[in-house]
Formats: C-alpha cells, structure tokens, sequence
C-alpha cells in the first residue's frame, strides 16, 4: 500500500486494505480483556476495583462500536436494534478471517471436473522463464 492509494482511493484505503491488517475484533478484544486482567492481578487492586476496570473496558469496547455507526443511526434510528447483529457479526468476520489465514495454500476450482488434480504442481513457485512458456 503506497501514499498514492492513499491520496486517490481514500475510502478504499480506509475500509478496505487498513482493515485487512488489523486484528479479528473477537481475538483483539479477548486478549485486551485478558491483559487488563492481568495487568489489574498483578497490581494487587481489590477485587470490586479490579471488577469496575474490567467493567469500564468492556463499556468502552461497546461504546465504540456504537460510535463507529452513529452517522447510520442518526439517519436510520430504528436500525438500532441492529446494534447486536452489527457486533456479533464483526466477531464472525474475525473467526473468519483466522480460518482463511490458515487455509490460504488450500486452493480448488471445485466447479471443474479435473481440475484440482494437479493442486500440489501448481502451487510450486516458477520461474520467470517457466511462467513465459
């Protein structure tokens, strides 16, 4: 991703490619929760302060998935009873996103009788001179 896809696609870098590199929403916020925790052990606080942290981050987390469509909200207010679906399906997109991560060699045309048969050989990388054949 160049300045140049930044300058001339603005929207596409925003919501498409940044996205790409950041962490699945349901694995970034366990692990937040989980170092909060930890960070709040390891301090000695009490537990009703440990509990209110916890709360307080939780709360946040919320608040800004809230914030992130309240442009839509203002302009569609009943859509907020879709709040729940939009966060459930943002920790779907994350598992998602982890499945293709670790399925990117598996590679199948499926509508092609045939044609996955050689799926080992063309994943091999070729040389300039063998692609030109």
């Amino acid at each position: 991703m160049s300045k140049r896809d930044f300058s001339r696609q603005p929207w596409s870098a925003y919501a498409v490619q940044l996205p790409t590199l950041s962490p699945p929403a349901l694995l970034g916020d366990l692990l937040i929760v989980y170092f909060c925790y930890e960070a709040t052990k390891e301090l000695g606080l009490e537990s009703d302060c440990r509990t209110w942290t916890l709360g307080s981050l939780v709360f946040w987390m919320f608040t800004t998935k809230f914030l992130k469509l309240l442009g839509h909200f203002i302009r569609y207010p009943s859509d907020i009873l879709l709040l729940p679906v939009s966060i459930l399906f943002g920790y779907a997109h994350g598992v998602i996103k982890v499945y293709a991560l670790f399925t990117l060699n598996v590679t199948a045309w499926g509508s092609r009788e045939g044609a996955d048969t050689d799926d080992v050989y063309r994943m091999i990388r070729l040389s300039q001179a063998e692609n030109e054949r």
